[in-house]
């Protein structure tokens, strides 16, 4: 890890490569209540959206940066220890964006989001023709971002997308709407899709979804170093697609609805 909200090359590579799985993962059809893709780009780490990412997140704002013309997605976190910026509390904002798949219905016809705060980011990490991603986060003091005297340690973290989803009459990509579709308009080796085509699930998704229910209890704090360095950047893909997916439902679903009764247990 880097200080200071400075990423270090270790993480710029994590954050890259849990955009192109989880994209993987939206493009082969393994996102619940998702369709799968025909097309999804491969990404690339961008070191120009990086900086200006981080350039963003530096001035401690509680929104996106009208200014910019590309693509963003935005995580404001607050807590009460000092234990924020581990390369996995990095990937988690990722799985946040990501977790809005559970809000987001798409299909041939329309696309409808379920939420209020709305599901743009997850579409931007959906949309198959971004091609470039770059990252960045700082950490804010004197309660710059409203959590809190009891939450000190505060953070922004900001992803930067080129080119920009979210195009107003487009849907973030073309459905496959059978299994014989998913990738079929890839070229070699320049899209998302392809890495995880042959990795589809050998267990019915219920059993899948209940595996990842009980190796990802993230409020074991005994668990969280194992979740971290083992099952999200070690596992076999069937199980990491899982994880993934239930610890995004988790952060969307679960942490909003008991942090009033808990307050600090899960963090």
């Amino acid at each position: 890890m880097g200080e200071n909200g400075v990423l270090s090359p270790e993480d710029d590579i994590a954050l890259l490569d849990l955009h192109n799985h989880l994209r993987s993962t939206i493009a082969t059809g393994e996102t619940p209540f998702q369709p799968a893709a025909k097309n999804m780009k491969k990404l690339s780490w961008n070191t120009t959206l990086a900086t200006q990412a981080k350039e963003w997140a530096d001035q401690c704002k509680t929104g996106n940066d009208p200014n910019t013309t590309y693509g963003e997605n935005v995580n404001l976190r607050g807590k009460a220890e000092d234990v924020l910026e581990t390369r996995y509390r990095l990937e988690e904002n990722v799985l946040y964006f990501y977790g809005e798949w559970f809000h987001y219905r798409l299909s041939t016809e329309n696309e409808t989001c379920y939420h209020q705060r709305g599901c743009g980011r997850y579409t931007q990490l959906a949309w198959a023709n971004t091609e470039s991603v770059g990252c960045g986060y700082a950490e804010c003091p004197n309660n710059a971002l409203g959590f809190g005297d009891d939450k000190p340690y505060q953070t922004v973290f900001v992803c930067r997308y080129f080119p920009a989803g979210n195009l107003v009459g487009q849907i973030p990509y073309i459905i496959a709407e059978n299994d014989t579709g998913v990738a079929s308009l890839c070229p070699s080796n320049e899209y998302a899709a392809i890495m995880l085509v042959d990795c589809a699930s050998e267990l019915n998704l219920l059993v899948s979804l209940l595996l990842s229910l009980v190796m990802s209890l993230h409020f074991l704090p005994a668990f969280k170093q194992v979740h971290s360095q083992t099952i999200i950047i070690r596992m076999e893909a069937l199980y990491r697609t899982t994880i993934m997916i239930l610890t995004s439902a988790f952060y969307q679903i679960f942490i909003p609805a008991f942090s009033q009764v808990i307050g600090r247990v899960l963090f």
